[in-house]
């Protein structure tokens, strides 16, 4: 009798265990998508660093500011690619930027995480959630702070890592 209970005391611990760690949909939250703050490009294959300050406004401009060029943007307004230095402005009606370039990667992954079109919760820690999906580039993760909900980094796979810093809402 007592080696039965044993048993039955075990195929139930067991069975707790496997349902409890069942691969359920990670909670799939709203980042902030209107900031302004830094933002930290890394190339993975050379390691090479950009740093910029990132605004995303409510309207859903999207201005990127290198800090190694000063009075130079990249913006992405109303399905327009514009880039602007000092009183000089181009417009295009599609990217310009080299299809490497990290401002193109910080533009698709925005407005594909806005539009909330094939993208998906992957992965969820008490600190991050991880969103997936696909733009011109490759694959990326994008890492939400499940907080403040603001970006936190993105991944595009073997190419880059986008870090996002000091952060505010606007």
């Amino acid at each position: 009798m007592r080696r039965l209970l044993s048993i039955a005391f075990i195929t139930l611990a067991l069975i707790t265990l496997l349902t409890s760690c069942s691969n359920s949909k990670p909670e799939n939250i709203q980042p902030i998508l209107s900031f302004k703050g830094d933002i930290i490009s890394t190339s993975i294959s050379t390691k090479q660093k950009l740093l910029a300050t990132l605004t995303v406004n409510p309207s859903g401009t999207i201005e990127i500011e290198p800090t190694t060029t000063k009075g130079l943007k990249f913006i992405y307004q109303n399905s327009q690619y514009l880039v602007s230095y000092n009183d000089l402005t181009y417009q295009a009606d599609s990217p310009f930027l080299p299809d490497q370039s990290f401002a193109l990667a910080i533009i698709q992954v925005i407005n594909k995480i806005s539009q909330d079109t094939e993208v998906e919760a992957i992965n969820s820690d008490p600190e991050t959630v991880s969103f997936s999906g696909s733009i011109d580039l490759g694959n990326f993760e994008l890492q939400v702070d499940r907080k403040t909900r603001f970006i936190k980094r993105i991944l595009v796979l073997n190419k880059m890592e986008i870090d996002f810093n000091n952060l505010v809402k606007i």
